[in-house]
């Protein structure tokens, strides 16, 4: 392959060193792995509110020397992650209905716990399972059941003898409310934020690839093959969302798969077939496309692009398309549509299918049943070890265990790795302050950075869900026990009920990891067939090709993780995780080479 060189006097932005560069490229290989890190998602404002709420009612707390007031600041909190984001009815139906949810469950359990151990065993098992059900209605339904879960595992490990009922489910009403109309009267924020972190993220992804193959023009740098991965994450993570916050970031999510369809085509012809290319154009293209997405993206922030801005880019690509020759003219001009479908247009609407698009990956009664049987299973063995602190353990059980088995690998790690950086913080912080006020200062910076971070990487957000807690619950126990050693048993509980769940997950489904590997394996296979047969089928439109592209993209990026995880890599003999290994290439061959066919073949444009 004979290697680009940019015309005189033209800058290779694109392969100009970058602060961020290392970081990009880890950040990219953890989305790839499941992990989720999402700097865009940052919510300051979120934070600041919800810390607000929580450092109130900690401080009523203390004033009226009565602990059962805390449940308010743990109530202002959890309804403060219940949050959604998006269009205020959405908003109000879920944070209202926790509130209702928790402001029953969590007197209900402290009342049942005081009737005996055989009555409070049952009572959890059926009320777990019922919250974990809630997750066949979507993502939204099913962080609801698992708030819902943690409250009451949380709850049932409170005395009665110590505890007042109905004062407890008065202060859980009391901070709910309180954070309710903290978040949507007080202290709002513009409906489209979430759904334009999402967008920025996205526009990220594209121009962390552009950035791999404008490497690979000029110099021959071989691109990541994590990227493509990472992307179709970031893709299908914020589609829902986007759609249903406003139809133009909608249209974004689209115009973004016919700019990925561009770039694979170009990543193949380049990398797989070795072609001689036209390098200035080639380069030109990349840098105008680059320069596109870094205007929509300094417009998300301000909910808004320049439409002006953007048309002079589209301009530029028609330009180049038509002055280059083959595969690059093609993928110009598709670029050059997709970025006049993402700029913002008067009255346009979001389709219904885009609204209505199902959530996949949702819970299934086996996962409420295999969740409610751990739960029962730790609460009964801290209980009858007399172990401290039994709901951290029943707590991280919740949080940890996941619908997908595979999934509950990495959020076992990351809640892991997270418990003990902020175990260790805890014990520091507890020990250090020791009078009650400057507790409470801390509160304020601790519950800020875990609403803050909730979004961008679930590791730092345990990192300070862990001291937040631990303080909290000292500040408003009836006789605070704190310290290093405290700090350290409430860690150590906390990674024992995240083992627990990933053993859980493991013992009791019934869908072993080897048989899922085989199985996505499958799927992506005959995604990718599918693809191919629509591609070579010349009655087939372009944007049912692109449906089956997407759909092959998103099995195989399943079967890659799938195999590519520690889970996935054991459960295969070492010949046959190779083989698998092998598919998955042949695969990607595939998907280059049949997008390289769809996109000569042509598109309607805008």
């Amino acid at each position: 392959m004979t290697h680009a060189t940019c015309p005189a006097g033209v800058t290779p932005a694109l392969t100009m060193p970058r602060f961020a560069d290392h970081w990009r490229l880890v950040s990219r290989r953890l989305r790839a792995g499941a992990i989720a890190y999402v700097p865009e998602r940052f919510g300051l404002v979120e934070g600041l509110r919800a810390a607000t709420a929580v450092a109130i009612m900690v401080g009523a707390s203390l004033l009226v020397h009565q602990p059962t007031l805390s449940w308010g600041a743990f109530a202002a909190f959890w309804t403060c992650l219940a949050d959604p984001d998006g269009p205020d009815r959405t908003r109000l139906v879920t944070m209202g209905g926790f509130v209702v949810l928790g402001t029953v469950l969590a007197p209900l359990m402290v009342l049942l716990a005081g009737c005996g151990p055989t009555t409070a065993t049952l009572a959890l098992f059926a009320i777990v399972a019922s919250n974990a059900l809630l997750s066949r209605f979507g993502a939204v339904a099913a962080q609801v059941g698992m708030l819902a879960n943690v409250v009451v595992v949380v709850a049932i490990d409170q005395p009665l003898a110590t505890t007042d009922p109905a004062m407890l489910g008065g202060a859980f009403l009391t901070g709910g409310v309180f954070a309710l109309l903290l978040c949507l009267v007080i202290w709002r924020t513009h409906p489209r934020d979430s759904a334009a972190q999402n967008a920025a993220a996205i526009v990220r992804d594209l121009r962390d690839m552009t950035g791999d193959l404008h490497a690979l023009a000029l110099h021959g740098v071989r691109p990541d093959r994590q990227h493509r991965r990472a992307l179709r994450a970031t893709l299908e993570r914020a589609r829902v969302d986007m759609a249903m916050a406003d139809p133009d970031l909608a249209a974004l999510a689209d115009a973004a798969e016919h700019i990925l369809a561009g770039l694979i085509a170009l990543d193949h012809a380049m990398v797989e077939r070795a072609r001689d290319w036209p390098g200035a154009s080639v380069c030109a293209m990349l840098e105008t496309l680059d320069d596109a997405l870094s205007t929509m993206g300094r417009g998300l922030t301000r909910h808004n692009w320049a439409h002006a801005e953007v048309g002079a880019h589209v301009q530029t690509l028609r330009d180049l398309g038509r002055a280059t020759p083959g595969l690059p003219s093609r993928v110009a001009a598709l670029w050059a549509d997709a970025l006049c479908v993402a700029s913002p247009r008067p009255h346009r609407r979001s389709s219904p299918a885009a609204m209505a698009a199902p959530i996949r990956g949702i819970a299934v009664p086996g996962h409420a049943l295999r969740l409610a049987v751990m739960v029962t299973i730790t609460q009964i063995v801290t209980q009858g070890l007399h172990l401290g602190f039994a709901y951290w353990a029943t707590m991280a059980i919740v949080v940890v265990m996941q619908p997908d088995v595979m999934a509950t690998w990495p959020r076992m790690i990351e809640r892991v790795v997270g418990s003990m950086v902020g175990g260790g913080a805890a014990g520091l912080l507890t020990t250090v302050c020791t009078d009650a006020w400057q507790l409470v200062a801390m509160v304020f910076p601790l519950a800020a950075a875990t609403i803050a971070l909730r979004r961008v990487n679930y590791t730092l957000y345990v990192v300070f869900l862990t001291p937040l807690f631990v303080t909290v619950a000292d500040l408003t126990a009836a006789h605070a026990a704190t310290g290093y050693g405290i700090a350290l048993a409430r860690t150590g509980t906390n990674v024992l009920g995240s083992v627990l769940g990933l053993a859980g997950s493991l013992c009791l489904s019934s869908q072993r990891p080897g048989g899922m590997l085989a199985r996505a394996l499958s799927a992506a296979v005959a995604a990718n067939l599918h693809y191919a047969r629509l591609t070579l089928d010349a009655t087939v439109a372009f944007d049912q090709r692109e449906h089956a592209r997407r759909e092959a993209e998103r099995a195989s990026a399943v079967a890659e993780a799938r195999c590519l995880s520690i889970i996935g890599a054991a459960c295969l003999p070492r010949p046959a995780y190779r083989q698998a290994e092998a598919l998955l290439r042949h695969l990607r061959y595939l998907a280059g080479a049949t997008t390289i066919a769809s996109v000569e073949r042509g598109h309607q444009a805008c």
